[in-house]
């Protein structure tokens, strides 16, 4: 039951049904029942497996549904990636997903930011807009299959981190660009680009980690 979204409701209700039953009865059963279970097996290996990845270096926080332009952003708090299991619902989401999120947020809230994860200056949407409108323009090149941009006398190659970041700059060879701190850098597409979007990148490596879009708030 635990597998068909259709029957995932009456097969938790029948497991707590019978759960509360076992107890009731001081059954040696209900130990077996509560430990050898999907339903509890899964959340706890969902657990494990964010515990694993947060350890890693590869903590995610997991979702469902159509993701907005702006949903791959790395999270301002947390600093891992958000993921989406995609528009088709399964139904046992919340006991993949949940119990994963509760772990990266977990050891997060306990130890600080995962290995490997950007931990510099992140402008909200309206600080970036306001940061680049001050910035300097710069010239964007193609070079087989990366973008190198030319800032202050220095060379970028920008790195994507999903596949929509470097898509932007395949019409335009000009950009406003400004740093922050020495660490966040800011792009902004000129207006005669596809699409105006300001991207925030490392400046150590040049991999964008966010990208905000005009009229568009998530």
């Amino acid at each position: 039951m635990f597998l068909f979204f259709f029957s995932i409701p009456f097969g938790l209700l029948i497991w707590i049904g019978a759960l509360i039953c076992l107890f009731i009865k001081k059954s040696k059963l209900k130990w077996y029942l509560l430990l050898i279970s999907s339903w509890t097996l899964i959340p706890v290996w969902s657990f494990v497996s964010g515990t694993r990845d947060y350890f890693q270096g590869n903590a995610a926080i997991e979702t469902f549904g159509l993701p907005g332009r702006e949903f791959y952003n790395l999270d301002p708090d947390l600093r891992v990636w958000n993921s989406t299991s995609g528009c088709i619902v399964m139904g046992f989401e919340p006991f993949t997903q949940i119990p994963n999120n509760l772990a990266v947020r977990f050891w997060t809230s306990l130890l600080g930011i995962q290995k490997g994860a950007y931990t510099g200056a992140y402008p909200t949407k309206e600080q970036a807009k306001e940061m680049v409108s001050n910035g300097e323009q710069a010239s964007v090149s193609k070079q087989v299959d990366v973008y190198v941009l030319s800032y202050k006398n220095q060379y970028l190659t920008l790195r994507s981190h999903h596949y929509s970041d470097i898509v932007v700059l395949q019409k335009t060879s000009t950009v406003r660009a400004t740093v922050v701190n020495n660490e966040c850098l800011l792009i902004e597409t000129t207006p005669d680009s596809t699409q105006r979007v300001i991207m925030l990148a490392e400046k150590s490596n040049g991999r964008i980690f966010a990208r905000y879009y005009e009229n568009q708030t998530r």
